[in-house]
This record gives structure tokens, C-alpha cells and sequence, in this order.
């Protein structure tokens, strides 16, 4: 990491699992962002979701659900229903939270970097979930256009 924790400053930080990083000073954890696009995208493939980071990630989506509306809950105390109509997940993985708040916003849509999960989430789900890196896709937004 080239700039330091952005709670403490500190350079001293250690992985904690891959991919992840943990400050050494005030314990804050982050994304390594000094990984390459092909250690992410290999970060995150088939085997993260059945049987490293999840046994089945698939044969779970009940229980993930469950606990994907107890987190809807906490968002919507943060959204104005009138203002906030549209919803983009990053990490959206199989679809299985897009699934639960599609009826709840006028377009939902997702971006993760595991195809097997993508493509779930559009031919199973019929969700719209772009396979690529959010730091590195380009959505196509006129940047001089005020989005308030």
C-alpha cells in the first residue's frame, strides 16, 4: 500500500486474509489495493465461493438472503425513498442481495469480478451484473453532467 491506513496514517499494516490488510497501529482493515487485476479476479473465482472462503455459497443463498434483508433494513434508515431510486452493489457475487431489493428501487445492478457468480446472477436471476473491476470499468458517464 503506497499512501498509508486512511484512519491513522500509519505504513505498518500486515494481511489478514487474502486480499485483505490490517492496519498494525489502529487495527482498521482494508482492500489491498496493490493488487494486480489478475490477483483479484483469481481472488475471487470458483473456489472462493465453494469451498475456500464458503463450503457452497450456492446451497446457502437461504441463509444469505435471511441476512441480506437484516442489511437492507440498516441501508434504508440511510436512503430518502424519493431520492435514492436506483442501487449499483459492488461485490454483488451470485445476485442473492440485487434478488432481495429489486422490487425496492427503480433499476438495481451489480458488478463483481467472479464470472461464475455473474453469470448466475444473469441467466439464473435475469439481474443486471457487469463482470469486471469497479476501479477499472468504464460506465459510460459524462462526468461534466451534474448527477445531484
Amino acid at each position: 500500500m503506497k499512501n498509508g491506513c486512511v484512519v491513522c496514517g500509519s505504513i505498518r499494516y500486515k494481511p489478514l486474509y487474502a486480499g485483505i490488510l490490517k492496519c498494525g497501529e489502529c487495527g482498521h482493515v482494508f482492500s489491498d489495493l496493490d493488487l494486480s487485476n489478475k490477483e483479484v479476479f483469481e481472488l475471487y473465482s470458483k473456489n472462493y465461493f465453494c469451498g475456500e472462503e464458503y463450503s457452497d455459497y450456492l446451497a446457502d443463498k437461504k441463509v444469505l438472503q435471511k441476512n441480506f434483508k437484516l442489511r437492507l433494513k440498516v441501508l434504508k434508515t440511510f436512503l430518502n425513498p424519493i431520492r435514492h431510486r436506483h442501487l449499483l452493489e459492488i461485490g454483488s457475487a451470485y445476485g442473492f442481495f440485487l434478488c432481495i431489493v429489486s422490487d425496492q428501487f427503480d433499476t438495481v445492478m451489480g458488478i463483481d469480478v467472479t464470472e461464475e457468480g455473474v453469470l448466475y446472477a444473469q441467466e439464473q436471476l435475469k439481474l443486471k451484473v457487469i463482470n469486471s473491476d469497479l476501479l477499472k470499468h468504464d460506465f459510460g458517464i459524462d462526468e461534466s453532467q451534474d448527477w445531484k
